[in-house]
């Protein structure tokens, strides 16, 4: 499983269709915007991880936002293999106990376990409005202030 928040702008078909050969100036714009984005999640992410040794808050990185046909993306990610049962529990306390939408549990049995302790998705959670702020000025910016 990979241990991310990922940051999508979907739409490009549209906004083909829309703004014909502007198009890649947007889709630059939106990859800056998402890059700044995922700069704050990165920075906020390693400032609420619960910190032991350092080595979850070390591992901790912004990828470069990259386009596809149909959306612009970046992502904040940890390869660190613990960094999954940290983000949401595990065991009895874990259950039920991480705070955002998602389909994904590691309750197990009738193992005690730990409380979920999010540092990814909190630091996406409390930056939305600041994110959606990031990409939309990126654009406006990129189209003249339009």
């Amino acid at each position: 499983m990979a241990n991310s928040v990922t940051i999508r702008v979907k739409g490009l078909t549209t906004l083909k269709a829309k703004f014909g050969n502007l198009t890649p100036k947007v889709v630059d714009a939106l990859k800056t915007g998402i890059n700044r984005a995922t700069a704050v999640v990165e920075t906020d992410a390693k400032y609420v991880v619960p910190v032991d040794t350092g080595h979850l808050r070390n591992s901790i990185h912004a990828r470069p936002a990259k386009s596809d046909k149909k959306s612009v993306f970046g992502s904040v990610y940890t390869n660190v293999a613990y960094a999954m049962f940290v983000e949401f529990g595990t065991g009895v306390r874990g259950n039920g106990s991480y705070p955002y939408d998602t389909d994904f549990t590691l309750a197990y049995g009738g193992v005690p376990g730990q409380v979920a302790q999010p540092f990814l998705g909190r630091a996406l959670h409390q930056r939305e409005k600041d994110i959606h702020k990031m990409v939309s000025q990126a654009v406006k910016a990129a189209l003249g202030g339009v």
